[in-house]
């Protein structure tokens, strides 16, 4: 069986359009009186679990941590704690009374500090979330 490469180039000019898109993101720091996490065995396996208000972790960056509260609060968290390494650590929390929220309601989401799970990160972690909105740059 015969195959056949063709390499054809096509001298098409192509512009590339950016635009700055504003949104709300969430942002992980380390709290006015520090860290209070463990670090973390280097021979740990790294797990972590959500399960019935509580998160376990072991093993687990800063970066990831952001990355699972993300996916769990459904907004983008970025790490900015400037921590190294990898952490462990066991956070329970009050179940959030919150409503859901309505994605076509022009109302401004709730304050992230007013919720629980927020409250226990910093009481617990010594690490703060915080709002702010981002300029992203979109192609």
């Amino acid at each position: 069986m015969a195959v056949f490469a063709l390499n054809m180039t096509y001298d098409v000019p192509v512009k590339l359009l950016s635009f700055h898109l504003m949104m709300m993101s969430v942002v992980l720091v380390v709290a006015k009186n520090g860290p209070k996490m463990q670090r973390a065995d280097p021979d740990e396996k790294m797990c972590c679990s959500i399960r019935n208000n509580e998160i376990t972790s072991h093993k687990m960056s800063m970066k990831m941590f952001g990355d699972f509260l993300g996916g769990n609060l459904d907004r983008l968290v970025l790490d900015e704690t400037g921590l190294t390494g990898e952490y462990r650590f066991k956070l329970t929390y009050a179940p959030d009374t919150t409503p859901q929220r309505n994605p076509d309601d022009p109302a401004p989401p709730p304050d992230l500090a007013s919720g629980s799970v927020f409250a226990a990160i910093q009481e617990r972690l010594g690490l703060k979330l915080e709002s702010r909105k981002d300029s992203l740059r979109c192609l």
